[in-house]
């Protein structure tokens, strides 16, 4: 028996009280905690956990699931969604991966093939919250340098020299030297590597919220 992580909740989204239920109680049995709801709007107005998955019918009575999709985006709630329909066509499938959608499921389908689903998403979930806090991290370790020591950093990401720092910044080879240690230390970055993973990670979250904010308007 799969059991999803003890924090997780599938939320299940149908407008058909006997399907609804059915997923609820084969999930439940399966070990999943589970919420259910009747409409778009009625699961928009509860809270949904960063590693929670959910489940929607394609047709709901207020909004259909893409559309579901779409609303949940538009917060920056990227929580994996598996779509379910009874009506499947090719392109039906292909918007719903383009929309968002982790997995497309035709019903009548099996026990088996839901779960099965149900712990694909949950763990793009628990991936896709690992990689945030991995930004976070990256964002936290970076803002503790001062303006002239991330001028430096950007330099050393970019391939250049102590010297041709010192040029370009105007500062000598000491100076950067000295520049380039403190931001070892306040990173706790061990290597370049390391160095060039925090800046890329931050660069990503600095580029989402744009998208988010553009979003938005």
């Amino acid at each position: 028996m799969h059991k999803a992580d003890g924090k997780a909740v599938v939320h299940i989204v149908d407008d058909e009280p006997a399907i609804r239920n059915a997923l609820q109680r084969l999930l439940s049995a399966a070990g999943y905690p589970c919420r259910a709801y009747a409409s778009g709007e009625e699961f928009l107005k509860g809270s949904v956990g960063a590693r929670d998955c959910v489940v929607a019918d394609v047709h709901l009575p207020d909004m259909n699931g893409l559309d579901l999709l779409a609303a949940m985006n538009a917060r920056g709630q990227s929580v994996p969604m598996l779509i379910i329909t009874g009506f499947a066509t090719v392109e039906l499938a292909v918007q719903a991966m383009k929309a968002g959608a982790v997995d497309f499921l035709t019903k009548p389908f099996e026990s088996a093939s839901l779960t099965e689903k149900i712990e694909t998403c949950l763990a793009v979930g628990r991936l896709r919250q690992a990689t945030l806090e991995r930004r976070r991290n990256a964002s936290m370790r970076l803002s503790s340098l001062s303006e002239r020591e991330v001028e430096v950093l950007g330099q050393v990401i970019d391939g250049k020299t102590n010297r041709a720092i010192g040029d370009i910044l105007n500062i000598s080879v000491k100076t950067v030297e000295a520049h380039r240690a403190r931001i070892m230390e306040k990173t706790g970055a061990l290597s370049l590597v390391d160095l060039t993973r925090l800046w890329d990670a931050t660069r990503t979250s600095m580029a989402q919220a744009d998208e988010s904010r553009f979003a938005s308007v």
